[in-house]
């Protein structure tokens, strides 16, 4: 999970760095040495850089509930893309694998797809999960299984190590996605009309791109 702006220890490390450069920049002498320039320079790509680590984005006033679904349902699309990148650096586009990998990421794609769609518009229609809502998420999950277990099979034959290893466990995100939307349908029915048109608009950016669209 990618941690957010409230972490303690980074915030307080953050705001004293803050200071200490608003205090050099108001020395007249700063910009007179090409070193404190230089020093400057790594200071704005430290915040910039750590901005994008803790995924300060722009749900950063939503609370923590939906900010948490939210995550969930983008590690979701990334874990899927991470597994599409092994596949296109371990095989090539003619080989069956990658073919195989193309049309269960492609099932997997058009389910989630659709059940992002089906959540929005139930959000949208202010009541409960529809049960269609329900169908499409079993069906998203199942589908994504599928190209998970494959993907895994496939490459693992591919690096040294007898059993891959890949930097997101789609499995726990699948299992800890229809309690975590929940708690975001929450957020929804008691946030103001401005906070749900930004949720709605998150939920649309979380949408699978196609896959010859991911490098």
């Amino acid at each position: 999970m990618k941690n957010i702006i409230s972490k303690e220890g980074w915030y307080i490390r953050t705001m004293f760095a803050y200071k200490r450069v608003i205090c050099l920049l108001q020395a007249e002498e700063f910009f007179m040495n090409l070193k404190n320039i230089v020093f400057l320079t790594f200071v704005l790509l430290f915040f910039v850089s750590v901005g994008c680590k803790h995924g300060i984005t722009s749900n950063s006033g939503l609370p923590p509930e939906a900010k948490n679904g939210l995550s969930l349902i983008g590690e979701w699309r990334s874990g899927c893309e991470e597994r599409v990148k092994m596949v296109k650096k371990y095989y090539e586009y003619e080989t069956s694998e990658y073919r195989k990998a193309y049309d269960l990421y492609i099932d997997a794609q058009i389910k989630c797809n659709t059940w992002i769609d089906t959540l929005i518009e139930d959000l949208q229609l202010g009541g409960k999960p529809s049960d269609r809502y329900n169908i499409l998420l079993n069906e998203a999950k199942e589908k994504t299984e599928n190209f998970d277990k494959y993907i895994k099979e496939v490459c693992a034959s591919r690096v040294s190590r007898p059993r891959i290893s890949v930097p997101i466990n789609i499995e726990d995100i699948i299992k800890a996605i229809p309690d975590a939307v929940i708690k975001l349908w929450e957020i929804w029915r008691k946030v103001e009309k401005e906070k749900q048109k930004e949720i709605i608009e998150l939920i649309r950016e979380k949408k699978w791109r196609s896959f010859d669209d991911i490098k």
